[in-house]
């Protein structure tokens, strides 16, 4: 069944990819605002979303105002509109999740629209892009893109159909080695190599895999949270089991990072489907429970805070890094091309 829907998908996929690349369907630009795109070729549990939460922090801290334009999949709102005060079941958990952190996003279902509302809507001089999760949108041509790769799951590559493992075409955006090559336009500038120990990727032959340059980023465990008063920390000694919840496609990362930050086996695993919409039936108050962010944005919306107040319900805070100096990282010189 799969094989078959896999070749179905495959063929509408590199169809439409051979109309932009022949020129009879067009991208646009939207020079002089730089637009970073952030995207992925799996369904999801790449680290996607936080290499495009690590790349706003940094535009942050060099002055520049950078906002997020992102598709708020599961989300009720067609857009384009500003995340304010929205509900995740309204904009989406991923939207929801960065406007909590303090980073301005924009939903869309039309990625292009959702781009020019924030070109229309923000001051241009310091104004920068990022689409998150771009490559399916071909009508947007970025001025960087960026792929985000699962280091862990590189050799996948070489044995992987379409469905229900990628999205897109991995040997024609990354690969050097691909069969019958052709002159197709290179969608990728730089891969970022995605790992979640926190530590550095050891060296291994990229050439391998990718024909542009790679970037190293890794996310660790930072601290866990309380969901109604976060400056409680968690009181991990008092507890000889934890329950672990997870509504993402990276349920095992999940699990894994918290087992290695506790050194401790006693962890109950709940594992739900990514982008899932939580019941109050799903979460049990007075259990010490840790879930992502992700998923904490669709779970506090389902109790007071008098009943978040009472509970022992945590999220894991998670903090990405890249490897390398910023500047080979964002090249200005691209992201400004005209």
């Amino acid at each position: 069944m799969w094989t078959l829907t896999s070749s179905l998908f495959g063929s509408v996929v590199n169809w439409r990819n051979y109309l932009y690349d022949v020129g009879y369907l067009r991208s646009r630009t939207y020079a002089p605002v730089p637009v970073i795109g952030v995207g992925n070729l799996s369904f999801g549990g790449t680290g996607k979303s936080e290499t495009v939460m690590a790349l706003a922090n940094y535009l942050k801290s060099i002055g520049q105002e950078p906002i997020i334009v992102s598709k708020g999949y599961k989300g009720q709102v067609i857009g384009p509109v500003e995340v304010e005060d929205h509900e995740a079941r309204v904009v989406g958990d991923e939207p929801r999740m960065y406007k909590c952190l303090g980073h301005r996003v924009i939903v869309s279902r039309d990625k292009t629209r959702g781009v020019e509302f924030a070109v229309a809507k923000c001051a241009r001089e310091r104004l920068v892009v990022i689409v998150d999760d771009h490559l399916q949108h071909r009508r947007i041509r970025p001025s960087c893109s960026l792929l985000a790769v699962d280091f862990h799951r590189l050799e996948e590559f070489s044995s992987q159909a379409f469905l229900p493992f990628f999205r897109e075409p991995w040997q024609r955006l990354v690969n050097r080695n691909s069969e019958n090559p052709r002159p197709f336009e290179r969608l990728i500038d730089k891969a970022i190599l995605v790992n979640r120990s926190g530590q550095k990727i050891p060296d291994f032959d990229q050439k391998k895999f990718f024909d542009c340059d790679t970037l190293h980023f890794s996310y660790y465990l930072e601290k866990v949270k309380h969901y109604h008063d976060e400056g409680t920390a968690f009181p991990n000694e008092i507890y000889d089991e934890i329950c672990a919840v997870s509504g993402i496609a990276s349920a095992n990362s999940f699990f894994l990072m918290l087992s290695e930050h506790f050194n401790k086996s006693k962890i109950r695993k709940f594992q739900f489907a990514d982008h899932y919409s939580f019941t109050r039936n799903d979460i049990c108050l007075s259990t010490p429970t840790i879930t992502t962010l992700k998923d904490a944005v669709k779970i506090r919306a389902l109790f007071s805070d008098e009943e978040l107040r009472q509970s022992k319900l945590y999220y894991a805070s998670v903090r990405g890094m890249f490897h390398e100096e910023m500047k080979d990282v964002l090249d200005w010189e691209i992201l400004l091309r005209r």
